[in-house]
């Protein structure tokens, strides 16, 4: 009587669960991208006001905006385990609202069907 509605809950758990960890993961990559490209492009702009042209001929500053992307997606998604205690602490309640928050929307999600 009760197995349905226990496994039809579980299955639209799992799924809003699955669908925040890759919105996670979109996010991560978008601002990782996002970021290093804004680096660049102010990195760009300074070194030309200060006569080093270099880094914007060929291809450059597209390399290093890579580079910044790959490293901003590892740290982000890998390092924060990795992260010194005091730095986590600071994190911790922006880190918990996450958390509850994600929660809520995922039992509203469930709810409604």
């Amino acid at each position: 009587k009760w197995l349905e509605p226990i496994g039809l809950y579980a299955c639209r758990m799992a799924g809003v669960f699955i669908a925040f960890q890759v919105q996670r993961i979109i996010s991560t990559v978008h601002t990782a991208v996002k970021g290093a490209r804004v680096f660049t492009e102010g990195l760009t702009e300074l070194s030309q006001r200060n006569g080093y042209g270099y880094l914007t001929e060929g291809y450059l500053d597209e390399a290093l905006s890579v580079i910044l992307a790959i490293v901003g997606i590892y740290l982000q998604l890998f390092a924060w385990s990795t992260l010194p205690f005091p730095v986590k602490l600071a994190f911790f309640p922006a880190f918990l609202v996450e958390k509850i928050l994600g929660l809520f929307v995922s039992v509203a999600l469930t709810a409604s069907g």
